[in-house]
């Protein structure tokens, strides 16, 4: 028997025909999965114990390959509902469990908890949405690798492992930076996991990071950099001062564009910047270079 949330118990599930995963089995029969669930608040009644049956749209897959790995699927979408999300098929929904003291509980499958300690996290903007980027990647992994409904205390270092190397398999853009990236987010999640109690292995850091090749980039010749300097001064005036400003500032474009006026100190030819990176966020002042120093008296001058 299964001990499931709120006092509920129910029987192995169980699938039919019994030799579903032998070579002997036929798809020309309708498939299901079945088990006896027992409540007790309707212990007095016709509905303890309660035959459940499952199909869930298993019978549409025509081969026997595909109709298995459908069944297991289901069975596993199944248990999770069960054990993990109270579901009560007597009533037909989900009773929430008993909460425990855990902001997210090491039961919590795998992707849904990556997707809980992320948003805990206090990133900047670009940072959120690189990382969403990865879950996104990662859940469709999982979802091939059929992961999704571990709990999270049990995600070991082969799962990561696993996971990284399907996304390079599949993706022909997966770049050794990327796997980097990807490497360095999800240590983020599992630290903030940890810190969370919902786990106590530290899957991430002993995954050795790909070596990276830098290339050389192309620069502009002296000639080219006169030509564009020429061409922007005369046809977008804005986009050229804007251009010297960012070249002499030394910061950068995110950053020059959030500064309003009062962060700018013409006397002292000084400006304030604030400098966000994943979860730090600092001010800064920075120097107006007296080459620039014109540029910058315009544009004080035309803003309220």
């Amino acid at each position: 028997m299964l001990q499931l949330p709120n006092g509920c118990t129910c029987s192995e599930l169980s699938v039919y025909p019994n030799n579903w995963d032998k070579s002997g089995a036929s798809v020309k029969k309708d498939w299901y999965i079945q088990y006896y669930f027992y409540d007790p608040s309707f212990k007095d009644t016709k509905k303890y114990p309660l035959l459940k049956i499952v199909k869930g749209g298993i019978n549409t897959f025509k081969t026997l390959a595909e109709r298995r790995r459908a069944v297991s699927i289901v069975m596993e979408e199944h248990k999770y509902l069960l054990e993990h999300l109270g579901y009560n098929p007597i009533l037909k929904k989900c009773i929430s469990p008993v909460r425990t003291e855990y902001e997210v509980d090491p039961n919590t499958r795998f992707i849904d908890a990556l997707k809980s300690a992320a948003g805990k996290l206090k990133l900047v903007d670009s940072t959120k949405s690189d990382l969403k980027s990865v879950i996104r990647g990662v859940e469709k992994a999982s979802t091939d690798l059929r992961f999704t409904t571990l709990p999270i205390s049990q995600i070991r270092r082969k799962h990561i492992k696993s996971i990284l190397e399907h996304i390079g398999n599949t993706n022909p853009k997966f770049s050794a930076n990327r796997f980097n990236k990807y490497r360095s987010y999800l240590l983020m999640i599992f630290k903030e996991l940890e810190e969370l109690e919902a786990t106590d292995v530290d899957p991430i850091t002993k995954i050795s990071k790909q070596k990276i090749v830098h290339k050389m980039r192309d620069l502009l010749t002296p000639e080219q950099r006169i030509k564009i300097d020429k061409h922007l001064k005369e046809n977008n005036y804005c986009f050229w001062r804007f251009l010297q400003i960012f070249f002499h500032s030394g910061a950068r474009e995110t950053e020059l564009l959030r500064i309003q006026v009062k962060d700018v100190d013409i006397t002292r030819q000084r400006y304030k910047v604030l400098i966000k990176k994943g979860r730090n966020s600092r001010e800064t002042e920075r120097t107006i270079k007296d080459t620039a120093l014109p540029l910058w008296e315009e544009l004080i001058k035309d803003c309220s």
